[in-house]
Formats: C-alpha cells, sequence, structure tokens
C-alpha cells in the first residue's frame, strides 16, 4: 500500500478522490475508475465544506468548473470507447489560480481592496495555457495585498492546515492551503521574493519557480517586474513536470549530473535557527545517502547585500505598478503595502543602478558555482514558521532582508529554485531549496524525484481529512 500510494497512482475507492495527484487523476481517468464530473464535484463539495475555515479560496467558479468537467468526462468516454491515448495534458484535472491571474470567469483583485470588482475579458496566458491543456479552473485563491508580506487588513488570512497557529506563508498563502488541504491537486502561485517558496515550505508542498520568464505573463498583476516568476504548487514532484509543459514550459536537454551538490555551512551555523539548522543536515545526509558528495561553498558576501536591497528594488517597481491606483485608492491600501510604497519613493536611481551592478556579479558567481554542481542546497527560511501574529513585513529593511536572505537573491538572479518538505520544526513544516543552472528545471525535477522516492512524504494534514 505504501509503495502505491507514494506513486501517486490509486484508485478512488482506494485514496479519497481529493489526495489523488495530478498523475494518480489521469491514470484513474484512462483506467475509468472515475471521471472529471466526479472529481470536481467532490472538491466543490469539499470547498465548500472547508474553506468557510481555511479562507483558501478567494472565489469558486462551480458552475463553470462542472460544465467543463461533463465536456471533459465525454471527452474521456470518447477515448475508452476508441482507445485513443491521445488526451490533453491535463484533460480533466482541477486547477487553482492565484487571485493575481486573470480569469474570465471572476475578478481579480490581487489581494487589494480596490480591484475586489475588476473582471477582465480575458484569461491570463498562463491561465489560457492551462485551459487548452484541459485543466478545469475551480477558481482564485487568496493572497497578500498586491503580492507583497501581509493579508489586507478586510481579508481574511487563509489557515495553515498542518498547523492553525502558524502562517501560512507569503504571498501564495491560498494556493499553498488549497493544495495541502486536498482541495484541489495543483494550484498557481507566483514568487517575487519567495512567494512560492515560502507557502510550500510552510504548508508540506512541492513548488518550482522556474527560470525568470519561462512563462508568458500576460494577464499577471505585478509586483516587480523581472523578479516576479509564475510557477506551479503541487503534493508531489512527478506532478511537476505534467504541470510545467501544460504551463507553455519548453524543457532543455538535462546536462550531465555531477554526483555533487553545493551547500554554505558557514551560513547555516552563522544565520539559520539551530532547529532549522539540524533539520537541514537530516536532509543534507540524505543527498549523501542517495551518492551525492557535499562541496562547501561560501556565498555571503553577495547575497546579504541583495536582500538587503530586494526592498528598494520592490518599493520602487510597486511605486510604478499603483501609481495609478494610488491616487485614486490611497485609502484603501493596508498599512504594509502603503508602507513599501513609501519606502520605494525614498530609493535612489543610483541606488538601483547598484543593485543592478550586484545581480549581474551575484548571477554570474551563481552560473559559475552551478556549472560544478547539480543543485545548490538551503533552507527556504532561517527560522521556524513564525506565530501568526508575528508573520509579514515587519517596518525595518533589516528584518526584511532576513526574512528574504535564503530567497530573494534567487529572484534577483532568476535561477530556478526546488522547494521540498524537510521535516517538521516545534510541530509546523519546513521546506529546502535546490536551486539550479538557468533553465535546468528538468535537471532539478529529476533530483527532487531521486530526494522524494528515498524519503516519502506522503502524509495529508488529520485535522481537515
Amino acid at each position: 500500500m505504501a509503495a502505491l500510494k507514494d506513486s501517486g497512482i490509486l484508485a478512488p475507492s482506494v485514496e479519497p478522490l481529493c489526495w489523488l495527484s495530478v498523475t494518480g487523476l489521469l491514470t484513474a481517468y484512462r483506467r475509468g475508475e472515475t471521471d472529471p464530473v466526479a472529481v470536481t464535484s467532490a472538491l466543490l463539495a469539499r470547498i465548500e465544506r472547508l474553506n468557510p475555515t481555511l479562507s483558501a479560496f478567494e472565489s469558486v467558479f462551480a458552475e463553470p468548473a462542472l460544465v467543463a468537467a461533463r465536456a471533459s468526462a465525454e471527452r474521456w468516454a470518447r477515448v475508452a470507447q476508441s482507445d485513443d491515448s491521445g488526451v490533453r495534458p491535463l484533460e480533466g484535472v482541477p486547477v487553482a489560480i492565484k487571485d493575481l491571474l486573470t480569469t474570465v470567469e471572476g475578478p481579480t483583485s490581487a489581494g487589494t481592496d480596490f480591484l475586489a470588482g475588476y473582471l477582465s475579458r480575458k484569461d491570463a496566458a498562463v491561465v489560457r495555457r492551462l485551459r487548452d491543456a484541459g485543466a478545469i479552473i475551480l477558481g482564485k485563491t487568496a493572497m497578500t495585498e498586491g503580492a507583497f508580506a501581509q493579508h489586507h487588513p478586510a481579508r481574511i488570512t487563509p489557515v495553515n492546515p498542518w498547523a492553525p497557529d502558524r502562517s501560512p506563508g507569503v504571498s501564495s498563502s491560498g494556493s499553498a492551503v488549497a493544495v495541502a488541504a486536498g482541495l484541489c491537486p495543483i494550484a498557481l502561485g507566483t514568487d517575487t521574493g519567495g512567494s512560492i517558496r515560502f507557502p510550500c515550505g510552510n504548508n508540506r508542498l512541492v513548488g518550482l519557480k522556474p527560470t525568470v520568464a519561462t512563462f508568458d505573463e500576460g494577464g499577471c498583476f505585478p509586483l516587480s517586474s523581472g523578479l516576479d516568476h509564475i510557477g506551479p504548487i503541487v503534493r508531489s514532484v512527478q506532478d511537476l513536470e505534467v504541470a510545467m509543459l501544460a504551463m507553455g514550459w519548453n524543457p532543455k536537454p538535462v546536462s550531465v549530473t555531477s554526483g555533487r551538490v553545493a551547500v554554505d555551512r558557514k551560513q547555516l551555523s552563522q544565520r539559520c535557527d539551530p532547529k532549522i539548522r539540524s533539520l537541514l543536515e537530516v536532509n543534507l545526509e540524505g543527498l549523501e545517502r542517495l551518492g551525492y558528495q557535499l562541496v562547501d561553498y561560501d556565498l555571503e558576501a553577495v547575497q546579504w547585500p541583495l536582500a538587503m536591497g530586494w526592498l528598494d528594488r520592490v518599493g520602487v517597481s510597486a511605486l510604478r505598478e499603483h501609481q495609478k491606483f494610488h491616487v485614486r485608492h490611497a485609502k484603501q491600501y493596508g498599512p504594509a503595502f502603503s508602507w513599501l510604497l513609501e519606502h520605494g519613493e525614498r530609493v535612489t536611481t543610483d541606488r538601483l543602478r547598484e543593485l543592478e551592478h550586484m545581480s549581474a556579479a551575484w548571477s554570474r558567481e551563481l552560473d559559475h558555482l552551478l556549472s560544478g554542481v547539480d543543485a545548490l542546497v538551503c533552507p527556504v527560511s532561517a527560522y521556524p514558521n513564525p506565530p501568526l501574529g508575528n508573520s509579514g513585513a515587519p517596518p525595518s529593511p533589516e528584518a526584511i532582508a532576513n526574512s528574504v536572505y535564503y530567497t530573494a537573491p534567487f529572484n534577483f538572479s532568476g535561477h530556478p529554485a526546488l522547494t521540498l518538505p524537510m521535516g517538521f520544526v516545534d510541530g509546523a513544516p519546513s521546506g529546502f531549496q535546490l536551486i539550479g543552472q538557468s533553465h535546468n528545471e528538468a535537471g532539478l525535477i529529476a533530483l527532487g524525484q531521486r530526494i522524494q522516492e528515498a524519503q516519502p512524504w506522503s502524509d495529508h494534514p488529520t485535522e481537515f481529512e
């Protein structure tokens, strides 16, 4: 049973529909064990029951989803009758969309108050890709205001199903909670300074921040152009390739593996909470058991200045993107985002130019390092998942730099980052990252699959079964 469960391929009679993986669903459809109507209906019923508690979804598109599910079920029936193996990559798979990607079914608010009624006439480019691949759009997931650090005061913060008293992570909070709680098998997130990686780490999930500009960002409300990345959030590494291909990924051939991974142990000893450091060491030992050699590498000289500069870069970008809105809706902004815009007004052109030079140097250093190893390994966060009330952006650049130390620098460089579950600290999940060569998502997925096969994480949060 364990081997079957870990493979993600289980009949609905054995594994409830809500916990089937993307690949598990597609296999069950092909075998005729269930169909998209049954799955979509089950998920919608689960959302109706649990979302009042979890607040993962901002809006649910029940009727359009059922219409799409019925059409998909008919297509699967034709496939079964003709024994035709040619089906679309995500045929009948329900997907949730972060609420800063436009959808024709309902509004896109980007976590703000003033955009609550904004309805686009067309899907975001990546949403259209998913729909063309056969995905069923369930609804829009909650997020922090403008994809920054805190949820708008008028919105309810999604509840972490693993640890309800802890942060769900920012900013793709609703997407991660929805996947973790079995409300959908896949959700889209975005990442400007860790917004896929934090929620995945906090909710015991798998997430991929692809190489920058992997996907068309049309229809995605920006926080900081050039730092923003769109990526999938799932429960299993094996689902990433299916999701990425459906989103329009054009994979590059995997480079020859070196059997080496890099780690900055000096950072771990100086910057990480001892519990995080100990947990990462356990996972590093797991890599050694898989035959990987650990290579020490010191990244501190460039990583900290970029972490310090992230707020400056994002503040200026956000100010530019929100200028036309802020004039009319200033009083509708929450305190954290208002503070970000005020910070952006103080950043000089010289400071931005300095950040550009540092970012270029950092990218070159990473390219050199990653040319000789399969991945750079580091935690998602140096600290355990904070209790609710202490999460979000504290009003000091140093505190923010500490919070994004292991994430934001890889937005500056644009390198892909795969987040995997690392274990539990003080009863709450934590995650670690594999950073890879630019456009080598396939290599990261292959490495992540090896890790999951050796150390599977197939359990689910029991409180929301």
